[in-house]
């Protein structure tokens, strides 16, 4: 049997991550963009905390909303009254992803297909006119979910009339019971399709339901090589952002680094190093924002490189 026919040999290879450096760097504007978009909206909303810093409370509020609901965005401990900023936050990120992660998409589609660079003009370009077909993904998931849930309501306002329907809600039981599980079903296919929607659309230019339904065939016909990538991806920029690329572990390194054993410790630059603005003034002040654009700056490339990364692994799938 040729290697190439080997079904191991097939799950191994849609595991590469293939690398653009113009992929990533549009995943880099990206992360600039949403940041700015972060920083306007949590001035005007009256963030609690540093302005500059709400960027970094997204990850976290979208975990508990996926896996929580509403309730872990507006009523959740340290992130209550972070709705508003979080829903500009929100929407950003989902034109991002359809704009400029469908560039990346593109871009990668064909350095994968024909080992071709596409200049990102033309690969955003190609995002911006197909934009629309991607920005449908939610609403495609969303029609089917609210559509189960109509129905679960349904039955259980029959439940609610005495004795018939109470006798009722044993027949229709199975049925709530199906629509629940498809309603799940297809919410936690959305929120992973998400990952491979662009893919089939900057590969085979075609429309989003369609794209749509070539990922959820995917999902559900070949499981091991998407759980295989999903996991090899979560470990991989686990261990890259949080042993190697975190950015108050990297200020930390760099300050001890400048900070020589022979020499007498600098508490100001240890502070300018370490971008604490609030504990400055003058010019250490603007030196220490000076200091933290730029780690800022390569932080966002580090980004646009894992979005980079996690777009080559999907597309190559």
């Amino acid at each position: 049997m040729a290697p190439e026919a080997n079904p191991i040999y097939k799950v191994l290879r849609s595991l590469w991550f293939p690398v653009s450096v113009n992929a990533a760097l549009l995943g880099a504007a990206a992360v600039v963009v949403f940041r700015l978009v972060s920083l306007l909206a949590a001035l005007a909303f009256g963030f609690d905390g540093r302005p500059w810093e709400a960027d970094s409370l997204f990850d976290d509020v979208l975990f508990h909303l996926v896996t929580r609901g509403l309730q872990g965005v507006f009523d959740l401990g340290p992130y209550s009254g972070f709705g508003p900023i979080f829903f500009v936050q929100a929407l950003t990120a989902y034109f991002l992803w359809a704009t400029f992660g469908l560039a990346m998409y593109r871009t990668l589609a064909v350095r994968i297909a024909s080992d071709d660079y596409v200049p990102m003009d033309r690969a955003f370009g190609f995002a911006w006119r197909a934009k629309n077909t991607t920005l449908l993904h939610l609403p495609a998931i969303a029609l089917p979910t609210l559509f189960c849930w109509a129905v679960i309501a349904a039955v259980g306002l029959v439940d609610r009339i005495p004795y018939l329907g109470w006798t009722l809600n044993v027949l229709l039981l199975p049925v709530v019971v199906l629509f629940a599980v498809v309603m799940q079903l297809v919410w936690f296919l959305g929120v992973v399709s998400m990952a491979f929607t662009p893919a089939a659309v900057a590969a085979e230019r075609r429309g989003t339901y369609d794209a749509l339904g070539k990922a959820f065939t995917y999902l559900m016909g070949r499981p091991l090589p998407a759980v295989l990538y999903l996991v090899t991806l979560a470990a991989l920029l686990w261990v890259l952002d949080s042993a190697v690329f975190d950015p108050e572990r990297l200020r930390a390194a760099l300050a001890d680094l400048l900070q020589p054993r022979f020499a007498p410790v600098s508490e100001r630059l240890d502070l300018i190093v370490r971008g604490e603005v609030d504990a400055l003034s003058g010019f250490a002040w603007f030196m220490a924002w000076a200091h933290r654009l730029v780690l800022g700056g390569l932080d966002a490339v580090v980004r646009g490189f894992f979005l980079s990364l996690a777009a080559g692994g999907a597309t190559a799938l």
